[in-house]
């Protein structure tokens, strides 16, 4: 697809399907190539993934994880840590147009550098054309994008069980992904819907928190904040942001961010609770 008008640069949707990848292992299963002879913009990105559960597997995609890495920001992190595609995207067959965007300074993708998808597959193997990732790309030079700050996708999830009435203050950890503060802007929060076999509990109920020493005297959180307000489950349409509205919450180059969680009416599994935050780098 590709748009333009009058004044403006044209947009680009730069588009393609995963190839096989086998369980456990990460690969890169997408490539895209700047289509033009000078620098252009990513402004971001659609991902789809297949929600059908192979027989004989109780595991879907969703878990699955998702990297993007190019020589033209190979300086500068699109996405850090574990960002699930459920985080990043919606199941194929989602209704409607949802882009996960790359906020503030749009990363460059210069003339026949390409743009490397990553992804590994956890749970049960991805099969070709199982994902699907497009790319909104502007072509040309912005000098609007040069005056804005790096933005990146920090990406957690849970990875060991917290029984039902606990708590883990430290249910998933990430690290400041540059050596400078940033600004945190918001939260995107997947859980996972589905009742586990002879149970009448979902994790909707479970309650989450977000800490930092960075700003301890300032929480963002207070009182009981469930997953179903924060979040959404898992294979719902893409790109919800949890906002962080007014003065933004500011992460230490020395700090971590730590979610907690508290599992209420049934244990938390790994992998069943996945977040991403939007992270602004201050100069």
């Amino acid at each position: 697809m590709k748009t333009e008008s009058k004044g403006k640069n044209s947009f680009t949707l730069l588009s393609g399907i995963s190839s096989p990848v086998a369980l456990d292992k990460r690969k890169e299963a997408i490539s895209f190539t700047n289509p033009t002879n000078e620098t252009g913009y990513l402004h971001g990105m659609i991902v789809r993934y297949k929600d059908k559960i192979i027989s004989g597997s109780e595991y879907s995609l969703e878990n699955c994880k998702i990297e993007i890495e190019s020589d033209s920001f190979k300086n500068e992190k699109v996405i850090y840590g574990d960002l699930q595609v459920s985080v990043a995207g919606a199941p194929k067959g989602s209704p409607g147009f949802h882009l996960f965007p790359f906020s503030g300074k749009k990363p460059p993708l210069h003339s026949e550098h390409t743009v490397k998808i990553f992804l590994t597959a956890i749970g049960r193997e991805i099969q070709a054309g199982d994902i699907s990732v497009s790319m909104l790309f502007e072509e040309g030079e912005s000098e609007e994008n040069s005056k804005k700050n790096p933005f990146t996708i920090m990406g957690g999830v849970v990875e060991n069980t917290i029984a039902s009435g606990k708590t883990n203050d430290q249910a998933i950890v990430i690290k400041n992904p540059i050596n400078r503060r940033g600004r945190i802007h918001g939260m995107v929060v997947r859980y996972k819907e589905g009742r586990i076999p002879g149970s009448e509990f979902s994790l909707e109920d479970c309650l989450i928190n977000v800490a930092s020493d960075s700003f301890k005297d300032d929480p963002i959180i207070k009182g009981q904040l469930e997953l179903s307000v924060a979040g959404a489950p898992k294979g719902s349409p893409a790109f919800n942001m949890f906002p962080f509205p007014g003065k933004k919450p500011v992460l230490s180059n020395l700090h971590d961010l730590r979610v907690s969680l508290t599992a209420r009416s049934r244990a938390i599994q790994p992998g069943e609770v996945a977040v991403g935050f939007l992270f602004e780098e201050l100069k």
